[in-house]
């Protein structure tokens, strides 16, 4: 004869909440727009040498462009040179971030990167803010390990306009040197511009 079932046991530990849907999965869109392939760029010119540029369109109010570029130079012209760098958005600011007097070598290399945002609030208003971060002036050879100095070359700028920065905004790096003798190079290995729209 077959016996009553038994009672029923307590209630199990409860599993572990979901994915939370709000947050982007690794395959939505990413916001980069472009990014430079590397290259070397002689920049003994007193005027501006266009290192890369990009037209980034459908840029609305509201829109964040950021820009990032990591590049050396390469003084072995026999004298110090002042260099003078430039991320423009669109000619709207004019934020010329010039670097110490960069020692001459054959060998020794003066790496520098540099970070912008473009911050456009409305079609009559935008900010923007410039880093670049390099060693000192004296140059660094290959593999060296270097500390962290007061002299390191190091600044940051911020502007602002009324221009309109929607629509279309060009976003260039542009480089140029305070005397034209050679050799002066500049090598790119890293530029890259995104495009963010900020979530509700």
């Amino acid at each position: 004869m077959q016996g009553l079932p038994g009672a029923t046991g307590p209630a199990g530990p409860t599993g572990p909440a979901g994915a939370d849907s709000t947050v982007p999965g690794p395959t939505g869109p990413s916001t980069v727009v472009y990014t430079a392939g590397g290259a070397d760029t002689a920049i003994n010119s007193v005027t501006d040498v266009t290192i890369a540029t990009r037209d980034v369109t459908g840029v609305a109010a509201g829109d964040k462009l950021l820009v990032e570029a990591w590049f050396t130079v390469l003084n072995n012209s026999t004298a110090t040179r002042v260099v003078t760098l430039t991320l423009d958005f669109d000619g709207l600011f004019a934020n010329l971030i010039t670097t110490g007097a960069l020692a001459t070598s054959a060998t020794l290399i003066h790496p520098i990167r540099m970070r912008a945002v473009l911050d456009v609030r409305a079609s009559n208003l935008c900010y923007g803010m410039v880093e670049a971060k390099g060693y000192t002036a004296a140059g660094i050879a290959s593999g060296a390990d270097p500390a962290m100095l007061a002299t390191s070359l190091d600044t940051i700028s911020w502007a602002t306009s009324t221009s309109d920065a929607t629509g279309t905004v060009t976003v260039s790096l542009k480089v140029k040197s305070a005397n034209a003798t050679a050799t002066q190079t500049l090598r790119l290995h890293y530029f890259t511009v995104e495009k963010v729209t900020p979530t509700a």
